[in-house]
């Protein structure tokens, strides 16, 4: 009852049946005023409506256009007197019509009825469209605000469902737009900051031209290169446009070899690092430098954030056709109201703990992306209580499950 067919098809068969329906009461009505005064008439004494045969000797001038002859065998044997109709005037009000027009009447009458009737069904059956454009036509106007009511038949109701979702969705990507902007505009202004005063004092003979204040230079210069070839990075992966030279790899030995290096720096900072990766682990079919960069801004994201004493645990396994790699930490957690914006980028938790230490807001982002690029998923938990840490999964598909 509630598709739109189903009532586009009763509204017309409403029409239809309005209009059909106040005829016929018109009629009945005009029938039985009719008949009540044919009634009235027998009763007074008149006589019925005839038409009456005449002879010929009966024909005068008076009623000769109104005669018809009677013709037997080539002779005219009598005349009917056809001045009296059978079928009298309309009672009532409308007698100085006739019949003709008292039926055209009717009809007329029944028409608007059935054209007032279905302008109302049409109106209502189409008003959730008209809100719909309204709402688009504020939306374009920059109103994001604005939503369409869910209401009127499935299809309607599913439409407005599926436009607010657009529009939500919108108005997320318009949001993620000028926050990009505005951080890559801020990123980008501190290292040029930092470049322009540093060069306008050496210009001024400020700062002496050494080595040691190049070196400052060229450390601006190499953030700004990272700054750039992450976007860039970032902007490929989006797009599926990420170069992958992907081959049959064996990540037990070669994820053990790329965190060999992160020991020395876990052992300066007092925080334990625990291996825990099968060397047989099955197959996947990835690239392995872009594993090791996933692997190599998790474990660069866990140093940064578990303090002195702590510990950060990787594993790695194969169940359920899928290869699993965790990496787990004992630092400061991360509140669940920060987890579902944790891949954006420039997202950061603490903007100033980050920027102090270095963080620019795209290494998880472009973790993502990568991963993704290997038809895999990451995901991470934290209950946010320091000391309990954050744990990323990633999975990757195993060779048997990966399209080549």
């Amino acid at each position: 009852m509630n598709r739109l067919w189903v009532r586009l098809s009763l509204a017309f068969s409403a029409v239809v049946f309005v209009s059909i329906a106040a005829l016929a009461l018109i009629s009945v009505a005009i029938i039985r005023e009719y008949a009540a005064e044919m009634e009235r008439a027998r009763d007074a004494g008149a006589e019925s409506p005839r038409i009456e045969a005449l002879a010929p000797d009966e024909v005068t001038d008076s009623n000769a256009e109104n005669i018809v002859p009677i013709v037997v065998n080539g002779a005219t044997v009598g005349y009917l007197d056809g001045s009296r109709s059978i079928f009298p005037p309309p009672p009532g009000p409308l007698r100085m019509l006739g019949w003709e027009h008292f039926l055209l009447l009717i009809a007329i009458v029944g028409g608007v009825i059935g054209i007032l009737f279905g302008t109302l069904m049409s109106r209502t059956l189409v008003s959730p469209l008209n809100a719909l454009v309204k709402t688009a036509n504020a939306i374009g106007a920059g109103k994001w605000e604005s939503r369409v009511t869910v209401k009127g038949t499935t299809e309607t109701r599913s439409l407005a469902q599926s436009f607010n979702t657009m529009v939500d969705q919108l108005q997320r990507n318009e949001t993620l737009r000028r926050n990009l902007v505005a951080d890559i505009a801020h990123e980008l202004r501190t290292p040029i900051t930092a470049l322009q005063a540093n060069i306008y004092a050496i210009l001024d003979d400020a700062y002496p031209m050494t080595k040691e204040e190049i070196a400052g230079l060229y450390e601006q210069t190499r953030m700004l290169s990272r700054l750039v070839q992450d976007l860039h990075e970032l902007s490929q992966a989006e797009s599926g446009q990420l170069a992958l030279d992907r081959h049959a790899t064996h990540l037990g030995v070669s994820l053990a070899e790329m965190i060999a290096p992160f020991r020395s720096v876990a052992e300066s900072k007092n925080i334990r690092l625990e291996v825990d990766i099968p060397v047989q682990l099955p197959p996947v079919f990835v690239d392995q430098e872009r594993i090791n960069q996933v692997m190599h801004n998790l474990l660069s994201n866990a140093l940064r954030h578990t303090p002195s004493g702590g510990t950060i645990h990787i594993l790695a396994s194969a169940p359920d056709d899928k290869l699993q790699i965790e990496v787990q930490d004992t630092g400061e957690g991360i509140a669940p109201e920060h987890l579902p914006n944790v891949f954006e980028r420039f997202y950061r938790v603490d903007y100033a703990r980050s920027r102090k230490m270095g963080g620019m807001g795209l290494g998880l982002a472009i973790t993502k992306a990568i991963i993704e690029a290997h038809n895999g998923k990451i995901s991470l938990a934290s209950t946010g209580v320091p000391g309990e840490g954050t744990t990323f999964l990633i999975q990757l598909p195993l060779m048997r499950d990966t399209a080549t």
